[in-house]
C-alpha cells in the first residue's frame, strides 16, 4: 500500500481481514493482542497516523468504529515508504524541529527499519565534510546500539549536533569525520547523546 510502512500496512491488512471475517470493526485490545503491543497507547499511536494519512477512520467515543476508508486490496503497492521527517540538521547547531511533522516517501531499499527511523533535511553546507550538501535528505534509525564504525548522529553539550564515525574508548568516545583533514572530537561518554545511525542519504536534484 502507497505511503505505509510494513507495520502500518499490516495493521490495516488485519482490521481489513478481521471486518471481512467478523463484519464488525476489531477493538483496541484486539489489535494490542494481535501484534503484541505493550499498551493501548501503542495502538492509538498508530491509528493517529493511519487517520491522518486518511487510511483509516473512527467515530469519537464509540467502541468497535474502526473502518477503512478504501478497502486495502484496491490500493496498489507502488514501493513507497512513507517516513517522518521530523526538521533541518546543520552541525553544530540543534536540530531546528518542524512545528508539525511531516512524511516524504522514500524508496524502500534506503529505508530497512521504518517503524524505528526518521528523516532530516540538511540546511547549509555545514556537512561537506561528510559529503552531504544542502537539501540533503538524512535516513537515522534509533532501534539498534551504535557498533565500532557506524556513522552516527550525536548531540553535545549545549545540543550542538554532529554527524561522525563512532568509536568508544572508555570513558570517551571518539567521533571522527570522513575528512582527514578535520581532526576527530573526543568526548566524555556521559556528556554525548546517540540520537541514531546514519542509515542512507538521499539527494534530490532539480
Amino acid at each position: 500500500m502507497k505511503g505505509l510502512t510494513k507495520r502500518q500496512k499490516e495493521i490495516v491488512d488485519f482490521i481489513d481481514t478481521f471486518i471481512q471475517r467478523n463484519r464488525f470493526s476489531p477493538s483496541y485490545r484486539d489489535i494490542m493482542t494481535h501484534f503484541g503491543f505493550s499498551s493501548l497507547g501503542s495502538v492509538h499511536c498508530h491509528l493517529k497516523i493511519l487517520k491522518r494519512k486518511g487510511v483509516v477512520t473512527q467515530e469519537g467515543h464509540c467502541s468497535r468504529s474502526i473502518a477503512l476508508t478504501t478497502p486495502q486490496r484496491e490500493q496498489p503497492d507502488e514501493g513507497g515508504i512513507a517516513c517522518t521527517l521530523i526538521g533541518y540538521l546543520a552541525a553544530n547547531r540543534p536540530i531546528e524541529l518542524l512545528p508539525q511533522i511531516q512524511t516524504v516517501s522514500l524508496p524502500a531499499a534506503l529505508v530497512p527499519n521504518p517503524d524505528t527511523s526518521y528523516v532530516l533535511r540538511t540546511r547549509g553546507d555545514s556537512l561537506v565534510s561528510e559529503h552531504i550538501t544542502d537539501g540533503d535528505l538524512v535516513v537515522i534509525e534509533t532501534a539498534h546500539e551504535p557498533q565500532a564504525g557506524d556513522t552516527v548522529l550525536a548531540t553535545l553539550a549545549g545540543n550542538q549536533t554532529i554527524i561522525g564515525r563512532y568509536y568508544p574508548e572508555g570513558p570517551h568516545i571518539r567521533l571522527e569525520s570522513c575528512s582527514p583533514s578535520v581532526p576527530p572530537t573526543v568526548v566524555p561518554t556521559n556528556s554525548v547523546a546517540i540520537q541514531g545511525i546514519l542509515t542512507a542519504i538521499l539527494r534530490l536534484y532539480s
